[in-house]
C-alpha cells in the first residue's frame, strides 16, 4: 500500500512539490504524514481532484492496513490464548495420571507389606 502510493505521489506531483521529487522522499513524506508530521495541503494546492483523491485514499488506505494489522494482533493472542486453555487441560490431565500411579504404587507398597507381614513373622520366632 505505502510503496504504491510513494509511486502515486512521486509521479504525480513530483515535478511540482520539491519534497515528492524522489522515490525516497516521497517515501518519507508519506510516512512522515502517516504520523502527522507533514502539511499534505501541498499536494491539494498543486492539483485539486487528483490532490484530494489521493490524499483521501491514502488515509483510507493505511487506515485498512492498521486495521488489519490490529486484527491480526488480536486473532494471535486468541489463538494463543485458546493455545494455553489446551496446554492447562494437558497439565491437568499430566496431574491427575500422576495422583493415580502414586496411588497405584502406595497400594502396591501397602498390599507387598501384607503379604510379607514381618511383623508376625517376627512374633513367630
Amino acid at each position: 500500500v505505502l510503496m504504491g502510493f510513494t509511486i502515486s505521489f512521486s509521479v504525480g506531483f513530483g515535478n511540482v512539490v520539491p519534497q515528492l521529487g524522489s522515490f525516497g522522499g516521497s517515501l518519507l513524506f508519506l510516512s512522515r504524514s502517516y504520523l502527522g508530521d507533514v502539511d499534505m495541503t501541498v499536494v491539494y494546492e498543486r492539483h485539486n481532484l487528483l490532490g484530494g483523491a489521493l490524499v483521501l485514499l491514502f488515509i483510507i488506505g493505511m487506515m485498512f492496513m492498521m486495521m488489519n494489522m490490529y486484527r491480526g494482533l488480536f486473532l494471535h493472542a486468541f489463538s494463543d490464548a485458546r493455545g494455553s486453555d489446551a496446554h492447562l487441560k494437558q497439565a491437568r490431565e499430566d496431574a491427575e495420571s500422576r495422583e493415580r500411579l502414586e496411588a497405584a504404587i502406595w497400594s502396591g507398597l501397602r498390599m507387598a507389606y501384607k503379604a510379607l507381614d514381618l511383623d508376625q513373622s517376627m512374633r513367630k520366632f
